[in-house]
C-alpha cells in the first residue's frame, strides 16, 4: 500500500493508493495525523487511488480519525479515482456532518482544492 503525504501552500496532500485492508488505513490515517501535527496543517487533500471501498466504518478506524479531526477544526477534502470509492467517501462525508468535522467528498481535485483553498470555514 504505496502512500505519500506531502506539505503543499497550505494543506497536506494525502495519496493513498492500492488500499485493500483496514490495517492500511489505519496506518495511512494515523501518519496524515501525525503529520499534520508537526505541521500544524489541518487542512487536507486525501486522494483514494485503484483502492476498495470502505462501508464498515468501525474496522476502518474511521471514528477515532474523524474524531481527530472535529478536535483540531481540521477541513477535509477527499477525492478517489472510481465510482465505488466516491460513493464509500460520500457515506464518510455524511459520518463526519454528523460528527461536526468539516469534511467533504469530491468527484473533481480541482473542485477539492477550491473548496479546501477558500477562507471560509462554512457550517456544517
Amino acid at each position: 500500500m504505496p502512500y505519500t503525504i506531502t506539505p503543499e501552500a497550505g494543506y497536506l496532500r494525502a495519496v493513498l493508493a492500492e488500499r485493500q485492508g483496514p490495517q492500511e488505513t489505519r496506518e495511512f490515517l494515523e501518519a496524515i495525523k501525525q503529520e499534520g501535527d508537526r505541521l500544524r496543517l489541518y487542512r487536507v487533500l486525501l486522494t483514494v487511488v485503484r483502492s476498495t471501498p470502505i462501508f464498515t466504518v468501525e474496522d476502518y478506524g474511521l471514528s477515532e480519525s474523524l474524531d481527530a479531526a472535529r478536535e483540531r477544526r481540521a477541513k477535509v477534502a477527499i477525492t478517489s479515482d472510481s465510482r465505488e470509492v466516491c460513493l464509500s467517501q460520500q457515506y464518510v462525508e455524511t459520518l463526519a456532518r454528523m460528527k461536526g468535522v468539516n469534511l467533504r467528498a469530491f468527484t473533481s481535485e480541482s473542485e477539492a482544492l477550491r473548496w479546501l483553498k477558500a477562507e471560509s470555514m462554512a457550517k456544517l
